[in-house]
């Protein structure tokens, strides 16, 4: 196991003191905790790569390059590389060099970066992001392993008789790692390659990304370089590092809220969330996890904005040594580079240059069935048998589930009451009939804060994913918000932007909406019914507005009760449902929302597509 220091490269302000470092500072201090990680002896230092405020690191092999005349035993990396918007030759040629330059003690960490704007600023498409990845290793691999490459592939001119320069020291290229949390086509490359993997869960919980590593160690087996206990994984996280314990305890909560990506809440709230799914470490150094097997443990130290003074005590107590102490052997940090295990042939996943120059990858061989299904089909709107009809197993169908989304945040809350008595009258009517209703509420004002970070981060918690699956897997909804500036409510809009494009298709909903003056009656239909049609989602003819003056009304309870019987009617015929059978099943179904999380399976991932095609070494553009 290998345990290390990334930094992100920041600019911004210590929570603690108020004080801003200017650019300079910034990078004379990372190059100051390097050299005491180097001293102190951690097993990496890396370093990512951004064009953006509040961010420095423009040009990684520069600093990493000096950085390396000041160091002696450290592996130095980068974290990341971007490969969407770099040219692939000059990767190859500028990490070649500074594999020279560091004396074999360097590793390359690929990803696509997570700013959108960088894309266009380097000419690039990022609806080609997963694409341009996988087709610039596929390069980069080659550049690194053949003296001459002739090549040709989508997004960049032919090479024709090209040889990269200089050379990777002896032949052997710089050990690589795909950073990803939720792109499956990654893991299947680096697995294909006998690669590293890296999950940076910063941003995601661990739950999240687990299934993406458990893909990633599978397929590293299925291509024969090792039993997937062997995969090389790596996990990043943020650290507090201070002796002694009960000191860095107390320090912990106003660093790591200065921190943009940390949430806001309560002492003992979030920071204990962030610390039990893994993405925050604080405490001594014998306080990290055991964690047997080929792992590397990344943590970015939170000092972005203090004063430019190297954390010595901290990254003492996270040395080699005083890590180790007490450890199972398992458990304790690796040293050796993977430069160094190629060179020592003690590593079979690792082969020099001179064996992998002469050998092309191995092709696949047969898959078992369970691994080349397709991706999930639609998971709404459920295909149902007809109304009362037979289902598996020989039931009969009579029952119908009924998502009630509300975003009222008082309490108690109208909008929640306008909503709770539609569905009273949905109920009523369906009670005319042989279905019974089971109601499902979700209540937006419980999770709003992981609906925020959802959207920032692009990973749905465990609550936001419960409260999706509770919409995915209704037969109907009832959507209730309240207006706020003449407009939704933003919770009600920014869960909304969470949701699939295809995740209401067909699916009956009644709009409803509360406000302080029946002025802004007309938001119903102007702002909630074209969002659920955008959804292709089907709205009731009725919809139903309450102001305060409108809850003594009789007529208020006319439209709740026309409401519930159109949608009863829908139900109880399957409209919706027919409709979804009929026009949507065979629907290859994309993600269109802000928050895709990783596959939850390996039967989730479909192998024959052109990604994973060009994933391991295809040509989409030519099919081969």
């Amino acid at each position: 196991m290998q345990f290390g220091i990334f930094s992100v490269g920041d600019v911004t302000q210590d929570p603690t003191t108020g004080y801003t470092q200017s650019e300079a500072e910034r990078i004379r201090n990372i190059v100051r905790i390097a050299q005491r990680a180097d001293e102190v002896g951690l097993d990496v230092f890396a370093i990512g790569e951004h064009h953006n405020p509040p961010f420095i690191p423009s040009s990684p092999t520069t600093l990493l390059g000096h950085i390396a005349a000041l160091t002696k035993h450290i592996i130095l990396s980068t974290s990341v590389t971007l490969m969407t918007t770099n040219d692939p030759v000059k990767v190859a040629e500028d990490y070649a060099m500074l594999q020279h330059v560091a004396d074999g003690r360097l590793d390359v960490m690929l990803g696509r970066g997570n700013t959108v704007p960088v894309y266009p600023w380097f000419g690039k498409d990022i609806r080609q992001g997963v694409a341009l990845a996988l087709e610039n290793y596929n390069l980069l691999h080659r550049l690194w392993r053949e003296d001459v490459v002739d090549w040709e592939g989508k997004f960049r001119t032919p090479l024709q008789g090209f040889t990269a320069t200089p050379r990777p020291l002896d032949d052997v290229p710089p050990f690589v790692w795909h950073g990803s949390i939720r792109t499956p086509e990654i893991a299947e490359q680096a697995a294909y390659y006998g690669n590293g993997f890296f999950a940076n869960h910063i941003l995601a919980p661990n739950l999240a990304f687990k299934p993406l590593v458990d893909l990633y160690r599978k397929r590293f087996e299925h291509y024969g370089h090792g039993t997937a206990e062997q995969a090389i994984v790596g996990l990043g996280g943020q650290a507090f590092i201070a002796p002694p314990v009960a000191g860095c305890g107390r320090k912990v909560p106003p660093v790591l809220r200065g921190i943009s990506h940390f949430p806001r809440g309560e002492p003992g709230g979030l920071e204990d969330e962030y610390a039990a799914d893994g993405r925050q470490s604080a405490g001594g150094h014998r306080q990290d996890p055991d964690v047997p097997g080929r792992l590397r443990r990344l943590s970015a130290p939170a000092l972005r904005g203090r004063r430019p003074r190297p954390p010595r005590r901290g990254c003492a107590g996270a040395g080699r040594d005083s890590r180790n102490r007490g450890r199972p052997s398992s458990a304790q940090g690796d040293g050796v580079t993977p430069r160094t295990r190629r060179s020592r042939g003690t590593d079979p996943c690792l082969v020099g240059r001179s064996q992998v120059r002469r050998r092309r990858p191995a092709p696949a061989a047969a898959e078992p069935e369970s691994w080349r299904q397709p991706v999930r089909p639609l998971p709404l709107p459920r295909q149902r048998p007809e109304r009362g009809g037979p289902v598996p197993g020989g039931a009969l169908m009579n029952e119908v589930t009924i998502a009630v989304l509300t975003a009222g945040v008082s309490d108690p809350s109208s909008t929640r009451l306008l909503a709770d008595r539609a569905a009273r009258r949905t109920a009523e009517a369906l009670g005319d009939s042989d279905l019974s209703a089971t109601f499902r509420s979700i209540d937006l004002s419980t999770i709003a804060v992981d609906i925020a970070q959802a959207l920032v981060s692009g990973m749905p918690s465990r609550k936001v994913t419960a409260a999706i699956d509770d919409l995915a897997d209704s037969d109907g909804i009832i959507a209730s918000t309240p207006v706020y500036k003449a407009g939704v409510s933003g919770l009600f809009k920014s869960f909304a932007d969470l949701l699939d494009n295809d995740l209401l298709i067909a699916k009956p909903v009644i709009l409803a909406a509360t406000g302080g003056t029946s002025r802004h009656a007309m938001v119903v239909d102007e702002q909630l019914r074209p969002l659920f049609a955008f959804l292709r989602a089907i709205p009731m003819p009725t919809s139903l507005y309450a102001a305060p003056e409108d809850w003594s009304s009789p007529d208020l309870g006319d439209r709740i009760t026309r409401a519930g019987g159109e949608l009863a009617v829908f139900l109880r015929n399957g409209t919706g449902a027919q409709i979804a059978e009929q026009n949507w099943r065979h629907h290859r179904h994309q993600f269109g929302g802000n928050a895709a999380g990783a596959p939850q399976s390996i039967s989730d991932v479909d192998f024959s597509t052109d990604l994973m095609r060009l994933a391991t070494g295809g040509d989409t553009e030519h099919g081969t």
